[in-house]
């Protein structure tokens, strides 16, 4: 049984334009924000109670957009998987005929049936493998713009999952620990910005670009699907301190040694 197509693609388009609606609110937000960062004459009007409500404000729009973006992201890499799963299925049956093709062919309650579970599966993934929505980039951002500090720079991004290794911080391209890494906001791999944009240019002669992660079904990778990976980021430079903190901990440990046995002697 195949899906409607048309039908796939009307849905895409309006999640689509869910994230570009969300993404221009928070647009909205930051100008705002920077309004009231400046104080002056707005400051004087509104009184600091009335300030601190819109900065109140402000984090409660960031922290539903956040919120939004998640469940926009899930449900467009639900979709995708959903395509790739019945994409050049063969219909049941041994006759091609229009009749047939049509009785193969998912109407929009099974679409949406088989799509909701896909969602919820998505939207685990993706609360599992994100950080508090208060150290998502958005609101990090928001509170740099009112002047607010968020943490120090090791605690910038509290990250739900810490033990990550080294091999999931290695660049699927380079194979190597990833620099100045991007996101796919499609399908929410990573990549070392100049190795993804150097594949994807690579790609120019061929229709589509396919995302470089083993099993990934992203074949449409371009540069509007890339925004900066603070998380990774982060992680890759905890990741480098902590190797340092280890080799400087062996070679304490090594000076130690030689020292006990120089007192042996």
């Amino acid at each position: 049984m195949s899906i409607n197509t048309p039908l796939l693609n009307g849905m895409l388009r309006k999640e689509k334009a869910f994230r570009d609606e969300i993404e221009w609110n928070q647009v909205n937000v930051m100008s705002f924000a920077s309004r009231l960062a400046r104080g002056g004459t707005l400051e004087q009007l509104l009184g600091d109670e009335h300030m601190q409500k819109y900065r109140q404000s402000l984090k409660e729009i960031t922290h539903e957009n956040v919120v939004n973006g998640r469940q926009v992201t899930a449900y467009m890499r639900a979709l995708q998987h959903l395509a790739h799963d019945h994409d050049g299925r063969p219909n049941d049956g041994h006759h091609n005929n229009n009749n047939n093709n049509n009785n193969n062919v998912m109407d929009e309650d099974e679409v949406q049936a088989k799509l909701e579970t896909a969602v919820k599966n998505e939207r685990q993934k993706i609360d599992t493998n994100s950080i508090e929505i208060t150290q998502e980039t958005p609101y990090l951002e928001l509170c740099k713009e009112l002047g607010e500090r968020q943490g120090n720079e090791d605690d910038e991004i509290a990250v739900v999952n810490n033990n990550m290794d080294e091999v999931a911080l290695k660049c699927p391209l380079t194979a190597v620990l990833m620099e100045d890494p991007v996101k796919n906001k499609f399908c929410g791999h990573s990549y070392s910005r100049e190795a993804i944009m150097n594949h994807i240019r690579f790609s120019g002669g061929r229709k589509k670009c396919v995302c470089p992660v083993a099993g990934c079904t992203n074949r449409t990778v371009d540069e509007s699907q890339l925004e900066e990976d603070k998380l990774t980021e982060t992680l890759v430079r905890r990741y480098k301190k902590r190797q340092q903190l280890s080799q400087k901990s062996q070679h304490s440990a090594l000076d130690l040694d030689e020292e006990e046995d120089d007192d042996d002697e």
